[in-house]
């Protein structure tokens, strides 16, 4: 069995719970206001690129004036308002005091990724690679030749877990071991297959 000792985690859908537009359900809104604002959060890719920010991405919905005072702080700043998937970051402990490597690989925005990385909960990762500071998506490749030549990383060595298969795909595609999570199911699946791998927690 491969040694692995580089674990490399996704964001959106595995550390972090949902998707951005979940924010939306601490709002007390109708479903004309919900489908209004829910525009903010479409065609995600020019912000995950890093060619816009997201105050250029709320201007661009010419929302109504009267939604600058009532929402455009929680929109603009929605990664502060994200619930964490504290599962996760118990399991990112666990592996760093078993001296696992730990890695972020991410399609996400610039402000978003600086701020997490400020955060108390992931001060431990060993090194992020994000889109939008490349330039490009995991589902093109490139993402994970960067995050492999930066580091230095053994592929045969890695583990890779995200919650969208295609990306999973592309890192196999790489020579990394993936697994698809699913936040919905139940964590000791992917406690179970980790074993399987050989990684110890």
């Amino acid at each position: 069995m491969i040694n692995i000792k580089n674990i490399i985690f996704d964001l959106g859908g595995v550390i972090l719970k949902e998707t951005p537009i979940s924010i939306l359900k601490n709002f007390n809104i109708d479903s004309t206001t919900y489908n209004e604002l829910k525009r903010f959060f479409d065609d995600w890719d020019n912000l995950d690129l890093g060619n816009e920010s997201l105050e250029d991405k709320y201007n661009k919905c010419n929302f109504p004036s009267e939604y600058d005072a009532l929402y455009k702080e929680y929109l603009v700043n929605f990664y502060k308002y994200r619930e964490v998937n504290m599962e996760v970051i118990t399991l990112i402990n666990k592996l760093k005091t078993n001296n696992y490597n730990i890695y972020i690989l991410t399609d996400n925005n610039k402000t978003t990724t600086e701020y997490l990385k400020n955060t108390s909960i992931l001060k431990e990762i060993n090194g992020w690679v994000v889109s939008s500071e490349y330039n490009t998506l995991k589902r093109d490749g490139l993402l994970f030749d960067i995050l492999i030549n930066k580091y230095n990383l053994d592929v045969k060595e890695s583990y890779f877990i995200d919650d969208n298969l295609d990306n999973i795909i592309e890192a196999e595609k790489h020579g990394i071991k993936g697994y698809v999570f699913d936040e919905k199911g139940n964590i000791i699946k992917l406690y179970k297959d980790m074993r399987e791998n050989g990684i110890k927690i």
